[in-house]
């Protein structure tokens, strides 16, 4: 397998652009209602697993300080009491995975990544993409920790047409027996396929958790501790006068993309991951895609031109060229690192100096073994 050098400057634009989510409460004849995100108080116990061997060492501080209540001050959002259901509202803008949303300072390479894309596109990988795409919309993944209710639904509209889905009968760990709509996946990977056209797609994931439950927005990451106390803030948007809450983008976005199942772990223990340059799950607090095993990007990126060529001679689009496009899909930086291209020139020259070093030792051949055939031991 032939190695490609990465351009030392290259980033791709992302080619699905999400709105943020916005969660509403269904009310009984139809209507919608603003969730508000609100500041309340509880009073907590502290049980940390240091504080706890402390304890059992008899540290007196620690056993009085355990005693002692932990309050806080947290957001919270909740439906109403007359409301058991939650709407979350969100748009897809679906653009072209394409060099022209790209920068890159390598020209070659560009024309790698171009033939790669067209070999994909001819090969009906777009169409595996796209397909792996709206099954994750419709197992209603957005929801995340939402989503354990029931009656879950998904509505998708786009270019004046409506799909809808039972998200209890479409399983969230794995695509298989997932069919989807023809006519919605065929729109879907023609935007990823064609720089000419744009498709907006505007969805609503609904999910019965009880009158008056607490729903799950983003949680805000406060890098400063200039929260008034507070030790959880909740993602807000303005709706109506009302602090609305809502989800991040890049959650929704990274629910979305969670189809990378085939990385070296996926099994019981280990489900579909977002799709991510070295396989990272926050959940495992681990990367399951590495160098080592070259399973992670990079080495998807190295080998761009035998994926173009097993594509064009199969007529297909294996793994590890529909990971390579949902990459591409995801967009990001993925220039190779200065220290990364010296080490990979130091090892090259090491390599040529021993092989000049070992043809320097073998024996030659005397005119008359060049003669004869006859070569010295």
């Amino acid at each position: 397998m032939s190695n490609v050098a990465l351009p030392s400057f290259f980033s791709v634009s992302r080619a699905i652009q999400y709105s943020n989510g916005i969660m509403r409460a269904v009310m009984d004849d139809g209507s919608l209602k603003p969730i508000a995100v609100r500041e309340f108080s509880v009073r907590g116990a502290k049980s940390s697993h240091g504080d706890a061997y402390k304890l059992a060492r008899g540290d007196a501080k620690t056993l009085k300080d355990i005693n002692t209540p932990n309050p806080q001050r947290v957001d919270g959002a909740f439906l109403p009491e007359d409301s058991q259901r939650l709407r979350l509202s969100f748009s897809m803008n679906v653009i072209a995975i394409s060099t022209d949303r790209q920068s890159c300072n390598d020209f070659a390479y560009t024309s790698k990544i171009r033939q790669f894309l067209d070999s994909f596109r001819d090969a009906g990988g777009f169409e595996r993409l796209a397909r792996l795409i709206v099954w994750r919309i419709a197992a209603a993944a957005a929801l995340w920790r939402n989503g354990y209710g029931i009656d879950k639904t998904v509505l998708v509209r786009a270019e004046g047409k409506e799909w809808r889905f039972d998200a209890d009968h479409v399983s969230a760990a794995t695509p298989e027996g997932f069919t989807g709509p023809d006519d919605l996946v065929d729109l879907v990977a023609g935007a990823l396929a064609d720089r000419r056209r744009v498709l907006m797609l505007s969805i609503d994931t609904e999910v019965t958790i009880g009158f008056g439950q607490e729903v799950f927005p983003s949680q805000e990451l406060e890098m400063k501790k200039e929260t008034n106390g507070k030790s959880k803030v909740l993602y807000f948007v303005p709706d109506g006068g009302v602090e609305t809450a809502a989800m991040h983008p890049q959650k929704i976005g990274a629910a979305i993309r969670a189809f990378d199942i085939w990385h070296p772990e996926f099994g019981p223990n280990v489900g579909p991951l977002s799709i991510e340059p070295m396989g990272y799950s926050h959940q495992h607090q681990e990367s399951f895609r590495s160098v080592a095993s070259k399973t992670d990007l990079y080495s998807h990126l190295m080998a761009i031109e035998d994926l173009a060529k097993e594509m064009k001679s199969t007529g297909s689009a294996d793994d590890r060229s529909v990971y390579l496009a949902a990459c591409l899909m995801r967009g990001g930086v993925f220039s190779a690192s200065a220290d990364n291209e010296k080490k990979a020139a130091d090892a090259s020259a090491k390599r040529a100096l021993a092989a000049e070093k070992k043809a320097a030792m073998k024996p030659g051949k005397s005119d008359a073994d060049t003669a004869t055939g006859f070569v010295a031991e």
